[in-house]
């Protein structure tokens, strides 16, 4: 703790508030009282004040579930009028220092709640418990919200004037659960890298694992890279540029039976591309289907490192929703998925926690007509949660809400072409997002494109469902030489 004050004191004696004037607390940190908390049990409150923040941790718990909820709450002594909820990822709703610190450098008073899981590792600790998966899925951020904002109003007298949520990855699906459960928690949602679709997205992401499965050859992963390039190289010329990037993913036509029977190199060793690698390629990035060939769910955008998806055993966090939270089975022996059993897990998935925990109700009526306005970015290539989930999410908005223009008034997308999970990969990564988020929702700045920033090059990534277009002259590695189509 002492090395995080540390930390915080520091950027704290240089900082500069760039957004208006400042407030001071009326009352000392030791005379916060606890809170009142809608359908929750205040059990503890306890408290610290430090010369730049007062940090408050308040304890909840629900009805006769012996759940134990920490919410973490800091409020810095120079307040610039703005409260900041932050979310978790993986199977952490949250609950770190770590996650206050650069709030609390930029002014905010701000919280994150641990949801009471005895375990944000080990999913199967709490897979069996009806009250955590509750907290997890939707009530802990939203009851850290209400406990944030009343701790705000005693301690500085007055309420923040604006709310807004920050999040990546179970960070930005938590952000949107409170855009569509509770629609007038937060002014602004930033939500990076959604895992939205919760309920689909984790079983359509071991369909790699059936195929290869089914087939019984389990592809190298030098053989998907290949593959991988070749799709890249294949459709780079189709955004005007040979830039080693694709601008849209989907407009590409790659087939890679094209490939079959070429070489690449394996650890040294000269390979072979089969019908098989090119079979489990296509299944990949076409997305999972029913005995029928209905699609079940978005496939992975071409670009994209395939390795976590096509893994033997499946990937972990995937491996653990299936066995632990879907099947109850945490012996759950993989090699028995099949085409029909995989359909009957993906549905059973849908029918236990499409509306618990799905976060992909496509009616943000309430969110909107309450003022709200969010703001995702999500990367094309992402290797964990795969961006097409939220494009798919996105395009199901545009059409319960009346098109495009309806639902840019309040939210926008920004697809990222070649960037992976929160900010990895090879393409141009958001350079101020949340900041951006903030200009639209107190000075009415509409973002209609979002700067970001590669290694040795700049753009300016397109509000979906445009995207990134070389105009044809200039240079390509400057943002400038692009527009949006």
């Amino acid at each position: 703790m002492r090395y995080i004050n540390a930390l915080v004191s520091l950027a704290l004696a240089t900082l500069t508030l760039v957004h208006g004037e400042s407030f001071s607390p009326v009352i000392s940190c030791e005379e916060i009282s606890a809170p009142k908390v809608d359908n929750a049990t205040v059990t503890g409150i306890s408290t610290n004040d430090t010369a730049d923040y007062c940090a408050v941790t308040v304890y909840l718990t629900h009805g006769n579930s012996s759940d134990n909820v920490k919410v973490l709450t800091w409020l810095p002594t120079v307040w610039n009028g703005r409260y900041q909820g932050t979310g978790g990822g993986g199977l952490s709703a949250g609950g770190s220092d770590t996650n206050l610190i650069l709030p609390v450098q930029q002014g905010y008073a701000a919280s994150t709640t641990d949801a009471g899981l005895p375990n944000s590792i080990n999913g199967s600790v709490w897979a069996n418990n009806s009250q955590l998966i509750e907290n997890f899925a939707y009530l802990s951020i939203h009851q850290m919200t209400l406990t944030g904002k009343a701790l705000v109003e005693e301690y500085y007298g007055k309420q923040a004037e604006y709310s807004y949520w920050n999040g990546c990855s179970q960070g930005g699906r938590q952000g949107y659960m409170e855009a569509q459960r509770y629609p007038s928690d937060y002014d602004g949602i930033f939500a990076a890298s959604p895992a939205i679709n919760y309920d689909t997205f984790q079983v359509a992401e071991v369909w790699p694992y059936v195929v290869q499965n089914v087939i019984g050859d389990w592809v190298p992963t030098c053989a998907l890279d290949t593959l991988t390039q070749a799709a890249v190289d294949f459709c780079d010329a189709d955004d005007g540029a040979l830039d080693g990037i694709v601008a849209d993913p989907n407009t590409c036509k790659f087939d890679a039976t094209t490939w079959i029977g070429k070489q690449t190199s394996c650890s040294g060793n000269e390979t072979i591309l089969t019908a098989q690698h090119a079979a489990v390629f296509n299944s990949t990035t076409h997305g999972p289907v029913d005995l029928d060939g209905n699609r079940l769910f978005s496939g992975i955008a071409l670009g994209t490192n395939l390795s976590t998806f096509t893994s033997n055993p499946p990937f972990t966090f995937m491996a653990a929703w299936i066995a632990d939270f879907v099947l109850e089975d945490p012996s759950f022996d993989f090699a028995t998925l099949d085409y029909t059993t995989f359909p009957e897990v993906f549905n059973l998935s849908v029918a236990k926690y499409e509306t618990l925990i799905g976060t992909r109700n496509p009616d943000m009526s309430p969110f909107k007509e309450a003022g709200g306005k969010l703001l995702t970015w999500h990367g094309y290539s992402d290797g964990l949660i795969g961006g097409n989930g939220t494009v798919q999410y996105r395009e199901s908005v545009q059409q319960a809400m009346g098109g495009v223009d309806e639902v840019n008034d309040f939210y926008r997308l920004f697809m990222a072409p070649g960037v992976g999970h929160c900010g990895r990969g090879y393409g141009a990564i958001p350079v101020d997002p949340f900041d951006a988020l903030v200009a639209w929702v107190e000075n009415g700045t509409v973002p209609e494109t979002l700067a970001a920033s590669g290694a040795n090059f700049t753009r300016n990534l397109c509000s979906y469902p445009l995207s990134l277009t070389y105009t044809g002259d200039g240079d390509i590695d400057d943002a400038e030489s692009w527009t949006c189509t």
